[in-house]
């Protein structure tokens, strides 16, 4: 049996809104219908969309959203309510008032007003029925912070959200679009400065090299890391050029001098008539 196909499924469909947006699933805490008495309406839709300091599944890293991080972007943003990710399915939008959102310390608060559609009019009675539960956003990030980016799995926290373009109620909480964040964490691991224990690659010092690093710690002026490095790779080419010869120790535990071998001139004249009359 084929797998039914998505709105969210179609990688082009991902891209029509920002080439930077990510998104992310969640159960709607506390989600609820609010029926509004004497009111011919559709219940109002309400939940937390997104808690914070709240760690997600394992996606190759971790991620937690700070408190305060949708503050600016809700300032800013025109979110639609969406089904599914489908435009198509438009339950609310911020600027016609019938999608609210709201920060607080507990996380992102979503009230939506849906329309007397047959779409909203079936999902409201999905989720009354328990049938739809989960929600996704789609988001820009203005800042982050890694943890941990050397370990298996490390640790991002979302600090602020650049822009929220939707939050959708969702029937396949499928996939998280992780493609923008692993390259934030690419930038972040090249940012990541090597421990000094790490020697540099080998480079060409000169004697005028060393002479500035030297005036600079006799006027008492601070050295770089890398001012450092210099040095200690000079010297480890000095003592290369000028290994000291170990003597070899007697029994007593003292210096035996090294006798150099004699070199035998070779016989001439009588010398040598006289050795071969001894033969």
């Amino acid at each position: 049996m084929s797998k039914t196909k998505r709105y969210s499924d179609a990688p082009e469909n991902k891209e029509e809104l920002h080439p930077n947006v990510e998104r992310r699933f969640f159960k709607i805490t506390d989600m609820k219908l609010e029926k509004r008495e004497g009111d011919k309406k559709l219940p109002k839709i309400t939940g937390y969309a997104a808690m914070f300091n709240k760690l997600s599944v394992d996606m190759g890293f971790r991620e937690k959203i700070a408190p305060g991080a949708f503050r600016s972007a809700l300032k800013t943003s025109d979110t639609r309510a969406l089904f599914n990710h489908n435009p198509d399915y438009v339950l609310g939008r911020q600027s016609a008032g019938t999608l609210t959102l709201r920060e607080d310390e507990r996380g992102l608060w979503m009230e939506v007003d849906p329309p007397n559609t047959s779409y909203a009019h079936d999902l409201v009675e999905n989720i009354r029925l328990g049938n739809i539960k989960e929600q996704s956003f789609g988001f820009t990030v203005k800042s982050d912070n890694w943890e941990g980016i050397d370990e298996d799995t490390p640790t991002r926290t979302l600090l602020e959200i650049g822009e929220l373009y939707d939050t959708s109620v969702v029937s396949f909480p499928a996939y998280q679009d992780t493609t923008v964040a692993l390259r934030s964490l690419d930038i972040a691991k090249s940012q990541v400065k090597p421990a000094f224990s790490a020697m540099p690659e080998e480079t060409d010092t000169t004697v005028d090299d060393i002479r500035s690093i030297y005036d600079k710690h006799i006027k008492e002026e601070e050295i770089n890391d890398d001012e450092k490095a210099v040095c200690v790779q000079s010297l480890k080419r000095l003592l290369d050029i000028f290994e000291p010869k170990v003597e070899p120790m007697q029994d007593d535990g003292e210096v035996k001098e090294e006798v150099p071998e004699k070199i035998s001139e070779p016989m001439q004249g009588d010398e040598l008539r006289d050795y071969w009359l001894k033969k």
